[in-house]
């Protein structure tokens, strides 16, 4: 299948142009992206001494009280799951314990809103095998109720999406906290960080609102022969369609912004890339750079045994970023 995108390629821009399917259309306006990230092991390590030398010297399992006002934390957590998918990563952060409340007893700050403390957080996420997909940062305070607007899985904490790297680079939004199955422990800082899965600690449900830079979004749908997808030749099942699209984001080996993506070698997606068909989940066959376009990708994926005639939605999800849906004709 490569071979053949090979020797197309320098007639792939003509065919993009000569491409006419209404059924292609997007709304330019899509809705944000809620990016749910379980996290276990969940420790904050409060700065409970001022002799460095004692710092993350101690094996042994400590806990401290409730942090006092004033106080800052260090937080971290083993990412793993991203939308119910599983994953690795890390979640770190930092926070300063204010305890803002218009009812301040003593030791408390007096504030017109409720919140526990001022924070800042990154969150990087890489697939299970390990491959990394980039960070998403936040700021803002942390405790008390979700900020207006907010989707209804956030239970509390108002702190924005201040930005990301790799897939997620530009993203903006909002953050909260979903659950915590299991409450987080407070340790000192003196206690070795190494040991913090054996010694264990909580876990949380973070949720980002993300409006994404970067979305995948499907240009064309063609046969193996590169001739469109249409109600005089619909798809089959069981036939292996070819995608070109754009937003799938960065690719291995990497290739500089603005520049063609190479013949020599394929340029892989690096993120992760899920193919829908009429609902049903299609693994794609490859995902790669188009060989000599610009950001132009090509995705060839099976259209599964079991999908319903007609006009079929098919979509593509990179990185947990879902793009709009097109619809092909798929043969009776």
């Amino acid at each position: 299948m490569l071979g053949k995108g090979l020797s197309m390629s320098i007639h792939f821009r003509t065919l993009l142009c000569g491409l006419t399917l209404s059924t292609l259309a997007y709304p330019q306006q899509l809705p944000n992206v809620v990016i749910e990230v379980d996290v276990e092991n969940l420790v904050f390590y409060a700065v409970d001494s001022v002799d460095l030398t004692r710092l993350a010297t101690d094996q042994g399992r400590t806990t401290i009280p409730t942090s006092p006002t004033f106080r800052s934390s260090i937080s971290i957590g083993d990412v793993v799951a991203v939308n119910g998918t599983r994953a690795k990563g890390v979640y770190i952060s930092r926070a300063w314990n204010l305890q803002l409340t218009p009812t301040p007893a003593r030791g408390q700050a007096i504030s017109d809103t409720t919140r526990a403390m001022a924070a800042d957080a990154t969150v990087e996420i890489m697939q299970d095998d390990g491959t990394a997909v980039g960070s998403l940062m936040m700021a803002g305070l942390a405790g008390g109720a979700a900020a207006p607007g907010s989707p209804a899985v956030f239970t509390g904490w108002n702190l924005a999406v201040t930005g990301g790297t790799g897939y997620f680079a530009g993203a903006q939004g909002t953050s909260g906290v979903g659950q915590t199955p299991v409450a987080i422990r407070n340790a000192s800082l003196t206690e070795d960080p190494a040991n913090r899965r054996t010694h264990g600690g909580g876990t949380r449900r973070y949720i980002l609102s993300v409006i994404p830079m970067t979305r995948p979004a499907i240009t064309s749908v063609m046969h193996d022969d590169f001739t469109p997808v249409t109600k005089a030749r619909p798809a089959r099942r069981g036939e292996t369609l070819i995608v070109s699209a754009t937003g799938l984001g960065p690719v291995v080996p990497g290739v500089e912004s603005g520049a063609a993506f190479p013949a020599a070698q394929f340029a892989v997606v690096n993120s992760p890339l899920a193919v829908s068909v009429g609902g049903q989940n299609t693994e794609p066959v490859n995902k790669i750079g188009w060989p000599g376009q610009v950001e132009v990708y090509r995705v060839d994926f099976r259209v599964p045994d079991g999908t319903p005639a007609g006009m079929v939605p098919v979509k593509l999800t990179a990185a947990w970023i879902p793009g709009p849906e097109v619809r092909i004709p798929v043969q009776q």
